[in-house]
């Protein structure tokens, strides 16, 4: 038996996206849970609670944060938070089941994550295509300096003679 799971863990391992991530998770009892990236299809509605929940925050409360407007964004908070745990915890068949195994902090951890893997890299990288100079911007001055006085080396010959000496003003 331990052999055939240690097998299994070995094939799992060679075929696994890089990007899934192992964290720990129980109020009492600690397990694995897996987190999967988002494909881009679920990024796009994961996006979409995430502006609606911000439409209503703007909504609502405003200037002022009223019970009323906090009691909106709990239920709407109640109402997304399984579909978005079934988008990147594939694992798990009933994600409602899984939020009594959470605590705020377990949460804010896959919070976390999810965004970082994401929206904060890749967000990152696109930037980075689309904006070749900002590359030039974050060098340092002395890399750009180096850089520039790698290509250009000072002639090293001299054509001193005194027939080229300047000329005496009378």
């Amino acid at each position: 038996m331990m052999s055939e799971d240690k097998e299994m863990d070995r094939l799992m391992s060679q075929s696994m996206n890089p990007r899934v991530r192992v964290l720990e998770v129980g109020i009492r009892t600690i397990r694995k849970i897996k987190i999967y990236p988002l494909s881009v299809s679920d990024q796009f509605d994961l996006s979409d609670s995430i502006t609606e929940g911000i439409q209503i925050y703007a909504k609502e409360a405003g200037e002022n944060l009223t019970p009323e407007s906090v009691s909106k964004m709990i239920d709407l908070i109640r109402k997304k938070l399984p579909d978005i745990l079934k988008l990147i915890v594939l694992d798990e068949k009933n994600p409602k089941a899984l939020l009594k195994e959470l605590d705020n902090y377990q949460l804010a951890e896959i919070a976390q994550i999810v965004f970082e893997d994401n929206y904060g890299e890749p967000v990152k990288k696109l930037v980075s295509l689309f904006r070749p100079g900002m590359q030039q911007q974050n060098e340092s001055a002395l890399e750009r300096l180096s850089q520039l006085s790698a290509g250009t080396t000072p002639a090293t010959d001299s054509n001193t003679s005194p027939d080229s000496a300047t000329e005496k003003v009378e």
